[in-house]
């Protein structure tokens, strides 16, 4: 390669420009030349090493990879893409140039979890809007049913849930145990998601496989400012569930006192 060529893919590798400019014009270089400079600077040419440079956040080596024309939906003997491996880094930059160099945003691993749910579960919401420009499905299933919604009621995160919400996720979704993103957020004691599922017509006396409900759950917890909610909001403390419970009988086998007297009209 003349130096002209050295410079111009170093250039465009390691500051992320798209193109080199020179008297004769723009320059862009082909996937062989950058493979043949990934090899002097000792990167493997394969899937293992771009997911892993990924996972790493080595924004040289990945935009390497895209540059040489390797597909970003390769995986590795785990099932891992680049994209994948970004995201659970937490890595926006890296996420970026995987999502512009054509990476799939709903290619999921081998339980069915996406990049969208990555995001989700770790309360990511740079990555998830980044994931959503791109067209990531709000609405996908892992195999257990779980949304990205349901992984987000795990946490603290109302920017991130207002975010799926508002770009169409299902507030009545539920997993293949029954539990909606509302039972989630009593599990988790995540008020202000509670809320904004209300706000969107979630159902307040949804019921999972054990016939439980958010309000039943809230006070087996004692989740005194859910519980309150969901009662202003008119959940039916009287409903039971399998097992013939009502909430105030669960709260009462907890000891949750506080939930007990919410339940019994003691406010």
């Amino acid at each position: 390669m003349n130096k002209f060529v050295v410079s111009c893919v170093v250039s465009i590798v390691m500051l992320g420009v798209g193109a080199c400019g020179s008297r004769g014009g723009r320059y862009t270089p082909n996937p062989e030349t950058v493979r043949r400079e990934m090899t002097m600077r000792g990167i493997k040419f394969d899937e293992k090493t771009f997911v892993e440079r990924a996972g790493d956040g080595d924004l040289t080596a990945v935009r390497s990879f895209v540059l040489a024309k390797m597909s970003p939906d390769v995986r590795d003997g785990k099932g891992m893409t680049p994209l994948l491996a970004a995201v659970d880094d937490g890595n926006l930059e890296t996420v970026k140039i995987l999502l512009n160099g054509g990476a799939s945003p709903d290619l999921a691993d081998g339980k069915g979890t996406t990049p969208l749910m990555f995001a989700s579960s770790a309360g990511n919401a740079e990555i998830a809007d980044a994931l959503m420009n791109k067209g990531a499905n709000v609405n996908a299933r892992d195999d257990s049913g779980a949304t990205p919604l349901l992984y987000s009621a795990t946490r603290n995160a109302p920017e991130l849930s207002e975010a799926l919400l508002a770009r169409g996720a299902d507030a009545n979704a539920s997993d293949k145990g029954g539990d909606s993103a509302l039972h989630y957020a009593a599990i988790y004691n995540n008020l202000a998601l509670a809320e904004k599922l209300l706000a969107r017509g979630a159902q307040v006396d949804a019921r999972n496989s054990n016939g439980g409900t958010p309000l039943m759950i809230a006070a087996t917890k004692n989740e005194v400012e859910i519980i309150r909610l969901l009662l202003d909001k008119g959940a039916d403390a009287s409903l039971k569930d399998k097992s013939g419970k009502t909430p105030l009988q669960w709260a009462q086998t907890n000891n949750r006192l506080r939930a007990v007297d919410l339940l019994s009209g003691k406010r």
